[in-house]
Protein backbone atom coordinates (compact mmCIF):
# COMPACT_ATOMS: atom_id res chain seq x y z
CA UNK A 1 0.00 0.00 0.00
CA UNK A 2 1.45 3.46 -0.85
CA UNK A 3 2.25 5.99 2.07
CA UNK A 4 1.43 9.76 1.14
CA UNK A 5 3.33 12.52 1.79
CA UNK A 6 2.09 13.58 5.13
CA UNK A 7 1.88 10.02 6.41
CA UNK A 8 6.31 10.11 5.46
CA UNK A 9 6.64 13.84 7.10
CA UNK A 10 4.85 12.41 10.32
CA UNK A 11 7.11 9.67 10.58
CA UNK A 12 10.08 12.28 10.25
CA UNK A 13 8.96 14.26 12.87
CA UNK A 14 7.83 11.32 15.19
CA UNK A 15 4.68 12.78 16.03
CA UNK A 16 1.90 11.13 17.79
CA UNK A 17 -0.01 11.25 14.15
CA UNK A 18 2.92 9.03 12.94
CA UNK A 19 2.17 6.27 15.16
CA UNK A 20 -1.04 6.08 13.43
CA UNK A 21 0.56 5.65 10.30
CA UNK A 22 1.99 2.77 11.04
CA UNK A 23 -1.10 1.10 12.38
CA UNK A 24 -2.60 1.77 9.00
CA UNK A 25 0.29 0.51 7.17
CA UNK A 26 1.01 -2.62 9.42
CA UNK A 27 4.18 -1.30 10.23
CA UNK A 28 3.46 -1.07 14.16
CA UNK A 29 5.38 -3.34 16.34
CA UNK A 30 3.24 -6.54 18.00
CA UNK A 31 4.13 -5.42 21.23
CA UNK A 32 3.25 -2.06 20.82
CA UNK A 33 -0.14 -3.13 19.34
CA UNK A 34 -0.55 -5.63 22.36
CA UNK A 35 -0.08 -2.70 24.50
CA UNK A 36 -3.03 -0.39 22.78
CA UNK A 37 -5.35 -3.19 22.67
CA UNK A 38 -5.80 -3.41 26.64
CA UNK A 39 -2.45 -3.44 29.11
CA UNK A 40 1.51 -4.59 29.41
CA UNK A 41 2.72 -8.09 28.73
CA UNK A 42 4.83 -8.29 32.42
CA UNK A 43 6.67 -10.39 34.15
CA UNK A 44 4.86 -10.10 37.04
CA UNK A 45 1.70 -7.86 37.55
CA UNK A 46 2.04 -4.41 38.05
CA UNK A 47 6.19 -4.92 37.12
CA UNK A 48 8.32 -3.51 34.00
CA UNK A 49 10.78 -6.07 32.90
CA UNK A 50 13.42 -6.71 34.94
CA UNK A 51 11.06 -6.65 38.49
CA UNK A 52 11.04 -2.68 38.33
CA UNK A 53 7.80 -1.64 39.74
CA UNK A 54 5.14 0.39 37.22
CA UNK A 55 4.57 3.49 38.56
CA UNK A 56 4.19 5.53 35.12
CA UNK A 57 1.32 3.77 33.52
CA UNK A 58 -2.48 3.21 34.15
CA UNK A 59 -3.98 -0.26 34.34
CA UNK A 60 -4.43 -1.18 30.52
CA UNK A 61 -3.79 2.42 29.79
CA UNK A 62 -2.34 3.43 25.78
CA UNK A 63 1.48 4.38 25.76
CA UNK A 64 0.66 6.49 22.84
CA UNK A 65 -2.54 8.10 24.46
CA UNK A 66 -0.60 9.25 27.67
CA UNK A 67 2.57 10.82 25.20
CA UNK A 68 -0.58 12.88 23.69
CA UNK A 69 -1.96 13.76 27.45
CA UNK A 70 1.35 14.83 28.77
CA UNK A 71 2.05 16.75 25.32
CA UNK A 72 -1.00 18.62 25.85
CA UNK A 73 -0.91 18.96 29.56
CA UNK A 74 -3.60 16.19 30.35
CA UNK A 75 -1.64 14.52 32.39
CA UNK A 76 0.28 15.17 35.60
CA UNK A 77 2.95 17.26 33.57
CA UNK A 78 5.88 14.68 34.31
CA UNK A 79 7.54 13.53 31.13
CA UNK A 80 9.27 10.45 33.35
CA UNK A 81 6.90 8.22 32.14
CA UNK A 82 7.00 9.18 28.88
CA UNK A 83 10.85 8.88 29.16
CA UNK A 84 10.45 5.17 30.80
CA UNK A 85 8.00 3.70 28.53
CA UNK A 86 10.33 4.79 25.55
CA UNK A 87 13.80 3.08 26.92
CA UNK A 88 11.97 -0.01 27.61
CA UNK A 89 10.27 -0.23 24.10
CA UNK A 90 13.69 0.36 23.16
CA UNK A 91 14.53 -2.12 25.26
CA UNK A 92 12.88 -4.87 24.72
CA UNK A 93 12.58 -4.32 20.64
CA UNK A 94 16.14 -4.27 20.44
CA UNK A 95 16.63 -7.24 23.01
CA UNK A 96 14.32 -9.76 21.26
CA UNK A 97 15.93 -8.55 17.87
CA UNK A 98 12.74 -7.67 16.49
CA UNK A 99 12.93 -4.79 13.67
CA UNK A 100 9.16 -3.79 13.46
CA UNK A 101 9.43 -0.33 11.58
CA UNK A 102 9.60 -0.73 8.07
CA UNK A 103 10.48 2.10 5.82
CA UNK A 104 7.61 2.50 3.15
CA UNK A 105 9.99 3.18 0.29
CA UNK A 106 12.71 0.30 0.72
CA UNK A 107 11.07 -2.26 2.96
CA UNK A 108 14.14 -1.93 4.88
CA UNK A 109 13.25 -2.74 8.76
CA UNK A 110 14.44 -1.57 12.40
CA UNK A 111 13.83 -1.84 15.86
CA UNK A 112 13.19 1.91 16.39
CA UNK A 113 11.20 4.40 15.15
CA UNK A 114 13.77 7.52 15.21
CA UNK A 115 16.19 5.14 13.64
CA UNK A 116 13.35 4.98 11.00
CA UNK A 117 12.76 8.32 10.29
CA UNK A 118 16.39 9.09 10.12
CA UNK A 119 16.50 6.57 7.02
CA UNK A 120 13.55 8.16 5.45
CA UNK A 121 15.95 10.94 4.59
CA UNK A 122 17.73 9.15 2.55
CA UNK A 123 14.83 8.66 0.15
CA UNK A 124 13.33 12.23 0.71
CA UNK A 125 17.00 14.59 0.38
CA UNK A 126 16.74 16.15 3.82
CA UNK A 127 18.96 17.20 5.95
CA UNK A 128 18.03 19.35 8.61
CA UNK A 129 21.17 19.32 10.75
CA UNK A 130 23.36 22.34 9.24
CA UNK A 131 26.83 22.85 10.08
CA UNK A 132 27.39 26.42 10.83
CA UNK A 133 31.32 26.77 9.69
CA UNK A 134 31.05 25.38 6.12
CA UNK A 135 26.54 24.72 5.31
CA UNK A 136 26.53 21.23 4.94
CA UNK A 137 23.92 19.27 5.59
CA UNK A 138 23.29 15.98 7.71
CA UNK A 139 20.49 13.63 8.04
CA UNK A 140 21.36 13.35 11.76
CA UNK A 141 22.27 15.58 15.00
CA UNK A 142 25.24 13.06 15.98
CA UNK A 143 26.59 13.04 12.13
CA UNK A 144 26.53 16.46 12.68
CA UNK A 145 28.39 16.87 16.04
CA UNK A 146 30.76 14.39 14.27
CA UNK A 147 31.33 16.46 11.42
CA UNK A 148 31.70 19.35 13.54
CA UNK A 149 35.13 18.12 14.97
CA UNK A 150 36.81 18.44 11.42
CA UNK A 151 36.93 21.90 11.79
CA UNK A 152 37.73 22.45 15.39
CA UNK A 153 40.45 19.76 15.08
CA UNK A 154 39.54 18.79 18.80
CA UNK A 155 40.63 14.78 19.39
CA UNK A 156 39.94 13.77 22.71
CA UNK A 157 40.14 10.44 22.10
CA UNK A 158 43.15 8.60 22.36
CA UNK A 159 44.34 5.52 21.67
CA UNK A 160 46.40 3.29 24.51
CA UNK A 161 48.52 1.42 22.21
CA UNK A 162 49.54 4.28 19.95
CA UNK A 163 48.20 7.16 21.09
CA UNK A 164 46.48 8.42 17.86
CA UNK A 165 43.73 10.70 18.60
CA UNK A 166 39.68 11.01 17.50
CA UNK A 167 37.30 13.22 17.49
CA UNK A 168 34.60 10.85 17.78
CA UNK A 169 34.77 7.57 20.74
CA UNK A 170 33.48 5.48 17.97
CA UNK A 171 36.05 5.59 15.89
CA UNK A 172 38.57 5.34 18.66
CA UNK A 173 36.60 2.02 19.20
CA UNK A 174 36.56 1.01 15.44
CA UNK A 175 40.51 1.87 15.31
CA UNK A 176 41.51 -0.05 18.38
CA UNK A 177 40.07 -3.26 16.42
CA UNK A 178 43.60 -2.49 14.07
CA UNK A 179 45.51 -3.47 16.97
CA UNK A 180 43.20 -6.55 18.37
CA UNK A 181 42.59 -7.63 14.88
CA UNK A 182 38.98 -8.15 15.53
CA UNK A 183 36.50 -8.12 12.51
CA UNK A 184 33.25 -8.75 13.92
CA UNK A 185 30.75 -7.91 10.91
CA UNK A 186 31.01 -10.82 8.31
CA UNK A 187 29.36 -10.45 5.38
CA UNK A 188 26.92 -13.59 4.72
CA UNK A 189 27.64 -13.47 0.71
CA UNK A 190 31.31 -13.96 0.61
CA UNK A 191 32.14 -13.86 4.34
CA UNK A 192 34.62 -11.20 4.12
CA UNK A 193 35.15 -9.41 7.83
CA UNK A 194 35.17 -5.95 8.80
CA UNK A 195 35.55 -3.86 11.91
CA UNK A 196 32.82 -1.28 11.26
CA UNK A 197 29.25 -2.42 10.58
CA UNK A 198 28.86 0.33 8.19
CA UNK A 199 31.68 -0.82 6.15
CA UNK A 200 30.07 -4.10 6.05
CA UNK A 201 26.40 -2.47 4.86
CA UNK A 202 28.86 -0.03 1.68
CA UNK A 203 30.54 -3.67 0.77
CA UNK A 204 26.89 -5.47 1.01
CA UNK A 205 25.97 -2.95 -2.10
CA UNK A 206 28.72 -4.60 -4.70
CA UNK A 207 26.92 -8.05 -4.22
CA UNK A 208 23.79 -6.16 -4.46
CA UNK A 209 24.44 -3.52 -7.15
CA UNK A 210 22.61 -0.91 -4.60
CA UNK A 211 23.43 2.78 -5.61
CA UNK A 212 21.16 4.60 -3.97
CA UNK A 213 22.73 8.28 -3.94
CA UNK A 214 22.01 9.92 -7.14
CA UNK A 215 23.23 13.34 -8.26
CA UNK A 216 20.54 15.39 -9.20
CA UNK A 217 23.26 17.55 -11.15
CA UNK A 218 24.30 14.59 -13.81
CA UNK A 219 22.46 11.43 -12.35
CA UNK A 220 25.58 9.58 -11.51
CA UNK A 221 25.13 7.25 -8.68
CA UNK A 222 26.89 6.58 -5.65
CA UNK A 223 27.05 3.11 -3.49
CA UNK A 224 27.67 5.76 -0.56
CA UNK A 225 26.29 8.98 0.37
CA UNK A 226 30.00 10.52 1.31
CA UNK A 227 31.24 9.95 -1.68
CA UNK A 228 27.68 11.86 -3.25
CA UNK A 229 28.45 14.86 -1.14
CA UNK A 230 32.10 14.77 -2.77
CA UNK A 231 31.40 14.39 -5.89
CA UNK A 232 28.62 17.21 -5.79
CA UNK A 233 31.73 19.79 -4.96
CA UNK A 234 32.45 19.55 -8.44
CA UNK A 235 29.33 21.25 -9.62
CA UNK A 236 29.60 23.63 -7.15
CA UNK A 237 33.31 24.52 -6.71
CA UNK A 238 32.74 23.85 -2.63
CA UNK A 239 36.28 24.05 -0.81
CA UNK A 240 35.15 23.95 2.50
CA UNK A 241 37.82 22.62 4.53
CA UNK A 242 41.08 25.37 4.67
CA UNK A 243 44.30 25.37 6.20
CA UNK A 244 44.59 27.88 9.11
CA UNK A 245 48.46 28.30 8.08
CA UNK A 246 48.69 28.82 4.28
CA UNK A 247 44.67 29.78 3.86
CA UNK A 248 44.33 26.80 1.12
CA UNK A 249 41.39 24.64 0.91
CA UNK A 250 40.68 21.64 0.10
CA UNK A 251 37.35 19.90 -0.74
CA UNK A 252 38.19 17.07 1.37
CA UNK A 253 38.90 16.67 5.11
CA UNK A 254 41.44 14.07 4.53
CA UNK A 255 43.29 15.99 1.99
CA UNK A 256 43.36 18.86 4.80
CA UNK A 257 45.25 16.62 7.48
CA UNK A 258 47.54 15.10 5.12
CA UNK A 259 48.49 19.00 3.73
CA UNK A 260 48.43 20.01 7.30
CA UNK A 261 51.22 17.42 7.85
CA UNK A 262 53.56 19.16 5.55
CA UNK A 263 53.45 22.29 7.66
CA UNK A 264 53.92 20.32 10.68
CA UNK A 265 56.93 18.14 8.81
CA UNK A 266 54.54 14.87 9.91
CA UNK A 267 55.51 11.82 8.03
CA UNK A 268 54.04 8.98 9.30
CA UNK A 269 54.07 7.01 6.80
CA UNK A 270 57.68 4.69 6.33
CA UNK A 271 58.96 2.43 4.23
CA UNK A 272 60.09 -0.86 5.70
CA UNK A 273 62.76 -1.25 2.67
CA UNK A 274 64.75 2.34 2.50
CA UNK A 275 63.09 4.01 5.72
CA UNK A 276 61.80 7.04 3.18
CA UNK A 277 58.56 8.70 4.65
CA UNK A 278 55.47 9.71 3.80
CA UNK A 279 52.54 11.92 4.67
CA UNK A 280 50.07 9.87 3.05
CA UNK A 281 49.45 5.89 3.29
CA UNK A 282 48.57 5.71 -0.51
CA UNK A 283 51.94 7.25 -1.07
CA UNK A 284 53.49 5.10 0.39
CA UNK A 285 52.19 1.99 -1.22
CA UNK A 286 52.90 2.89 -4.54
CA UNK A 287 56.60 3.72 -3.22
CA UNK A 288 56.81 0.24 -2.24
CA UNK A 289 56.01 -1.10 -5.70
CA UNK A 290 59.38 0.71 -6.36
CA UNK A 291 61.29 -2.15 -4.81
CA UNK A 292 59.67 -4.91 -5.97
CA UNK A 293 59.95 -3.35 -9.41
CA UNK A 294 56.32 -3.16 -10.02
CA UNK A 295 55.23 -0.85 -12.86
CA UNK A 296 51.79 -1.74 -13.32
CA UNK A 297 50.63 1.91 -15.08
CA UNK A 298 51.54 1.89 -18.77
CA UNK A 299 51.83 5.02 -21.50
CA UNK A 300 50.14 3.94 -24.08
CA UNK A 301 52.11 6.07 -26.07
CA UNK A 302 55.92 4.68 -25.66
CA UNK A 303 54.53 1.84 -23.62
CA UNK A 304 57.10 3.16 -20.45
CA UNK A 305 55.79 1.83 -16.92
CA UNK A 306 55.31 3.94 -13.68
CA UNK A 307 54.90 2.62 -10.04
CA UNK A 308 52.23 5.80 -9.32
CA UNK A 309 49.14 6.64 -11.65
CA UNK A 310 49.95 10.17 -10.55
CA UNK A 311 53.40 9.91 -12.37
CA UNK A 312 51.81 8.12 -15.87
CA UNK A 313 50.01 11.45 -15.75
CA UNK A 314 52.41 13.70 -15.29
CA UNK A 315 54.61 11.65 -17.97
CA UNK A 316 51.47 11.74 -20.50
CA UNK A 317 51.97 15.36 -20.82
CA UNK A 318 55.77 15.17 -22.60
CA UNK A 319 53.49 13.48 -25.58
CA UNK A 320 50.46 16.01 -25.33
CA UNK A 321 53.15 19.03 -24.70
CA UNK A 322 50.40 20.25 -22.41
CA UNK A 323 51.32 22.31 -19.35
CA UNK A 324 48.19 23.25 -17.39
CA UNK A 325 49.94 25.18 -14.73
CA UNK A 326 51.10 28.83 -15.46
CA UNK A 327 52.91 31.56 -13.21
CA UNK A 328 51.27 34.50 -12.34
CA UNK A 329 54.47 36.29 -12.82
CA UNK A 330 56.11 35.63 -16.17
CA UNK A 331 53.12 33.02 -17.43
CA UNK A 332 55.33 29.81 -17.38
CA UNK A 333 53.72 26.57 -17.97
CA UNK A 334 54.47 23.35 -15.67
CA UNK A 335 53.14 20.41 -16.76
CA UNK A 336 53.09 19.42 -12.53
CA UNK A 337 51.56 21.39 -9.82
CA UNK A 338 55.00 21.06 -7.64
CA UNK A 339 56.85 22.49 -9.84
CA UNK A 340 54.91 25.46 -10.92
CA UNK A 341 54.66 25.87 -6.74
CA UNK A 342 58.61 25.46 -6.87
CA UNK A 343 59.13 27.92 -9.77
CA UNK A 344 57.11 30.74 -7.97
CA UNK A 345 59.92 30.73 -5.78
CA UNK A 346 62.13 31.88 -7.96
CA UNK A 347 60.63 35.23 -7.91
CA UNK A 348 59.72 35.45 -4.23
CA UNK A 349 63.00 34.48 -2.85
CA UNK A 350 61.46 32.00 -0.60
CA UNK A 351 62.99 28.85 0.99
CA UNK A 352 61.09 27.84 3.33
CA UNK A 353 62.72 24.28 4.14
CA UNK A 354 65.72 24.60 5.97
CA UNK A 355 68.60 22.29 6.92
CA UNK A 356 68.81 21.49 10.67
CA UNK A 357 72.86 21.19 10.82
CA UNK A 358 73.55 23.86 7.94
CA UNK A 359 70.66 26.37 7.74
CA UNK A 360 71.24 26.04 3.89
CA UNK A 361 67.57 26.79 2.69
CA UNK A 362 65.62 25.26 -0.37
CA UNK A 363 62.86 25.41 -2.76
CA UNK A 364 61.63 22.06 -2.56
CA UNK A 365 61.43 19.53 -0.13
CA UNK A 366 62.85 16.81 -1.96
CA UNK A 367 65.92 18.90 -2.14
CA UNK A 368 66.22 19.05 1.33
CA UNK A 369 65.44 15.61 1.82
CA UNK A 370 68.42 14.61 -1.05
CA UNK A 371 70.93 17.76 0.61
CA UNK A 372 70.82 15.93 4.17
CA UNK A 373 72.17 12.71 3.14
CA UNK A 374 75.21 14.93 2.51
CA UNK A 375 75.55 15.28 6.53
CA UNK A 376 74.28 11.50 7.26
CA UNK A 377 75.96 9.88 4.76
CA UNK A 378 72.76 8.21 3.41
CA UNK A 379 72.76 5.86 0.90
CA UNK A 380 69.41 4.37 0.10
CA UNK A 381 69.16 3.63 -3.36
CA UNK A 382 70.80 0.07 -4.30
CA UNK A 383 71.61 -1.41 -7.72
CA UNK A 384 70.18 -4.61 -7.37
CA UNK A 385 72.88 -5.69 -9.84
CA UNK A 386 76.11 -4.76 -8.48
CA UNK A 387 75.10 -3.16 -4.72
CA UNK A 388 76.42 0.28 -5.55
CA UNK A 389 74.44 2.90 -3.96
CA UNK A 390 72.81 6.54 -4.51
CA UNK A 391 71.60 9.19 -2.19
CA UNK A 392 69.01 9.75 -5.10
CA UNK A 393 66.51 7.60 -6.86
CA UNK A 394 67.69 9.08 -10.34
CA UNK A 395 71.20 8.63 -9.98
CA UNK A 396 70.21 5.05 -9.63
CA UNK A 397 68.21 5.04 -12.26
CA UNK A 398 70.95 6.71 -14.66
CA UNK A 399 73.41 4.37 -12.90
CA UNK A 400 70.71 1.57 -14.32
CA UNK A 401 71.09 2.27 -17.63
CA UNK A 402 75.41 1.08 -17.81
CA UNK A 403 73.77 -2.32 -17.21
CA UNK A 404 70.76 -2.27 -19.27
CA UNK A 405 72.11 -0.81 -22.33
CA UNK A 406 68.79 1.49 -22.77
CA UNK A 407 69.81 5.11 -24.25
CA UNK A 408 66.17 7.00 -23.72
CA UNK A 409 67.51 10.09 -24.80
CA UNK A 410 67.89 10.96 -28.85
CA UNK A 411 69.16 13.73 -30.41
CA UNK A 412 66.68 15.00 -33.51
CA UNK A 413 69.73 16.19 -35.65
CA UNK A 414 71.73 12.98 -35.89
CA UNK A 415 69.94 10.73 -33.99
CA UNK A 416 72.46 9.52 -31.91
CA UNK A 417 70.92 8.12 -28.13
CA UNK A 418 72.36 8.71 -24.48
CA UNK A 419 71.78 7.62 -21.49
CA UNK A 420 71.58 10.44 -19.66
CA UNK A 421 69.33 14.26 -20.64
CA UNK A 422 73.17 15.94 -19.63
CA UNK A 423 75.37 13.87 -22.04
CA UNK A 424 72.13 14.64 -24.64
CA UNK A 425 72.24 18.46 -23.93
CA UNK A 426 76.32 18.34 -24.20
CA UNK A 427 76.09 16.04 -27.40
CA UNK A 428 73.50 19.34 -28.67
CA UNK A 429 75.72 21.96 -28.39
CA UNK A 430 78.49 20.23 -31.09
CA UNK A 431 75.44 20.98 -33.46
CA UNK A 432 74.59 24.21 -32.35
CA UNK A 433 78.67 25.46 -32.90
CA UNK A 434 78.65 23.91 -36.67
CA UNK A 435 75.61 25.88 -37.07
CA UNK A 436 75.87 29.07 -39.18
CA UNK A 437 75.12 32.47 -37.49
Amino acid sequence: MATSANEKANLLRGSPESAEAEKAEGHICPREASESQGGWEKEEEGNLPGGREDKSFPQGGDVRQLWVQQREGEGDGSREGFTESAQSDAQWSTHKGEKCHQCPDCGKSFNRSSTLSAHLRIHTGERPYICPDCGRGFTQLAHLTQHRGTHSGEEPYHCADCGKGFGVSSRLVAHQRSHTGERPYKCPECGKSFRVSSVLVVHQRIHSGERPYKCTDCGKSFNVSSNLIKHQRIHTGQKPYKCTECERSFNESSALIAHQRLHKGERPYKCPDCGKSFNVSSNLLEHQGTHRGQKPYKCPECGKGFARSAHLSQHSRTHTGERPYKCAECGKGFAVRSHLAQHCRVHTGERPYKCADCGKGFTARSSLTTHCRTHTGERPYECPECGKSFNQNSHLAQHWRTHSGERPYHCPDCGRSFGDSSALIKHQRIHLQKKPC
